[in-house]
């Protein structure tokens, strides 16, 4: 991995250890990570950009990277890179007016103060040329499971309370065939990203997860797990701009077409969108929960 002079990767991780709590309850994650790639320049001068965790913080770094140099063109400034353990916490980054710009969960567009204080810019565009994705959950190839209905009293790992693939458009599912989420399966965990769930799922320390299924095309033990439901399609994850930062709606207006800045993020472009593409979503995760 290749760090530009100035960057410094700072990871904070406050807990008692390395394994997640299990039980059969709604689960509460065991810690709290914390990664900012910073720019030496001043705060002033320095453009912050949240990315949701959608992987693993140093998978997400990794995926980032060439992004946010691409960014940093545009801009003609330094761009620092914020990740935040739980979606929820990269959020509250946009929220709190800490950063002004973020590639957000399609969950979050539910959130009325991120609607009232941003513009959704771009979705996007997946390496199938889609400006939408969807959930799908995976077992180990060998299991026996065909269907949810297999999957009742399993074990599963959730990605985040706030992921809509990774955890709300399945618990929709649930309530739509009459189950409460919260005790349809046994043993659960948050992992708080996609690509940690299916090495979960694959190590067999969970049965099952549900998951993004841009991320689950490209993980490494894809060949070792298999897909045994599909949810509806929901518009892709968005990048959001604060009202009024026109500098930053023409710096991602400048990349929406760069494949190179934009295949690491698992895209090759981007598509233009407004919240009234979302509308859909604020059903399921309003069940969801």
């Amino acid at each position: 991995m290749r760090l530009k002079p100035w960057y410094a990767l700072a990871v904070v991780a406050v807990g008692a250890g390395a394994a997640l709590t299990l039980h059969r309850s709604q689960p509460e994650p065991e810690a709290r990570a914390t990664v900012d790639v910073q720019s030496s320049a001043d705060d002033d001068e320095t453009e912050r950009f949240v990315l949701a965790t959608m992987w693993s913080p140093t998978a997400g770094f990794e995926r980032s990277e060439r992004f946010v140099e691409c960014l940093e063109g545009a801009l003609g400034r330094p761009v620092q890179l914020v990740q935040r353990e739980t979606y929820a916490e990269g959020n509250a980054e946009l929220l709190s007016g800490n950063s002004d710009l973020g590639l957000i969960c399609t969950g979050a567009t539910a959130n009325e103060r991120l609607r009232e204080d941003f513009v959704p810019v771009w979705r996007l565009i997946d390496d199938q040329g889609a400006d939408t994705y969807r959930a799908v959950v995976v077992v180990q190839e060998d299991d026996a499971a065909t269907s949810l209905e297999d999957l009742q009293g399993a074990s599963v790992a959730w990605v985040d309370p706030d992921s809509l693939t990774g955890y709300l458009a399945l618990r929709h599912e649930l309530v739509g065939r009459g189950h409460h989420p919260d005790t349809y399966f046994g043993t659960s965990r948050f992992t708080h990203s996609h690509d940690r769930s299916a090495t979960s799922v694959a190590g067999g320390v969970m049965r099952t997860a549900p998951l993004d299924e841009v991320v689950f095309r490209e993980v490494p033990e894809k060949d070792r797990l298999r897909v045994v439901w599909t949810s509806q399609r929901f518009p892709a994850p968005v990048f959001v701009a604060r009202r009024g930062r026109v500098d930053l709606i023409r710096a991602l207006e400048e990349l929406s077409t760069r494949r190179d800045c934009l295949e690491p993020l698992g895209a090759i472009g981007l598509a233009r969108t407004e919240w009234e593409d979302y509308e859909a979503v604020r059903a399921v995760v309003g069940l969801g929960r």
